[in-house]
């Protein structure tokens, strides 16, 4: 009797699966299956037909690209030839250049008097960036540019440095040249008396007899055509460093006779005028 109870149990609950299965709106047909299925296939047929032109494009626009950079290559090598250089070559003074520039940069961040010491480094390397300019690549605009900036950094670090590099002293009662120099902030050393005296010639007929109020200039760093006397220098050597030509001293020391014969001969802070 329990047994036949659950099979009636079980067939109810089924019927009514089924009608509600039936009256389901939502509910997916056979036919409705089939015509998804064909448009499913149809764009999917359309994708692949899609892919391949693009793979075709793409396999245009690769050939194009070769044969441009094939030009460009082309045109590199025409430049390099009139250039008288090659890639490598190129590579280099782009390098170079970047070197120039980190060297600019670390004497901008200098302070005046930092840069009145580095006069020397300076000069090496306004003379590279002159090096540098005179050569083939630097007719490329872009590095035409680079040497242009380089160059203009450093006028205004010059123009910096020489703001400060000549200062002024008035002179109070009792001072003397020896003094002077040998103050820290003048020379700090008082054998440069004489750098004093060949700055002030103008002014000081006689070097231990200088005046109180008289202004005298306090030259920290050469000018163009000057040359500061260091210890142990000679005409011949002072010859040899500037010219490379020891038989040249004879005409610097002509150019000084004047300074000489107040001195008495070739000390060292001593500014010579170059002939």
């Amino acid at each position: 009797m329990k047994k036949l109870s659950f099979i009636l149990a079980l067939c109810t609950l089924l019927m009514g699966s089924l009608q509600a299965l039936a009256a389901d709106p939502n509910r997916l047909t056979y036919d409705d299956f089939l015509l998804q299925l064909a448009a499913q296939q149809e764009r999917e047929s359309n994708a692949a037909d899609r892919i391949t032109a693009l793979g075709t494009d793409i396999d245009r626009l690769r050939d194009q690209l070769g044969r441009t950079r094939s030009r460009i290559q082309t045109t590199w090598n025409q430049i390099y030839s009139e250039l008288k250089t090659d890639e490598a070559g190129h590579d280099a003074y782009g390098e170079m250049l970047e070197e120039l520039s980190a060297d600019v940069m670390d004497l901008n961040n200098l302070s005046a008097e930092e840069l009145i010491e580095r006069q020397e480094g300076m000069q090496q390397v306004n003379g590279q960036i002159e090096d540098a300019a005179g050569q083939g690549l630097a007719k490329l605009s872009y590095n035409a540019g680079k040497i242009s900036e380089l160059e203009r950094v450093m006028q205004a670090v010059q123009a910096r440095m020489e703001r400060a590099a000549n200062s002024w002293y008035s002179v109070i009662r009792g001072d003397c040249l020896w003094y002077i120099s040998g103050k820290d902030k003048i020379y700090d050393d008082p054998f440069q008396w004489t750098r004093l005296y060949s700055a002030n010639q103008d002014q000081i007929r006689d070097p231990d007899l200088i005046f109180p109020d008289q202004r005298l200039a306090v030259p920290r760093m050469t000018q163009k055509g000057q040359y500061l006397v260091v210890r142990g220098d000679s005409f011949v050597k002072i010859a040899e460093k500037l010219y490379g030509d020891a038989t040249r001293w004879r005409g610097i020391q002509e150019a000084n006779m004047s300074l000489l014969d107040t001195m008495g001969g070739l000390f060292p802070g001593m500014v010579l005028s170059l002939p």
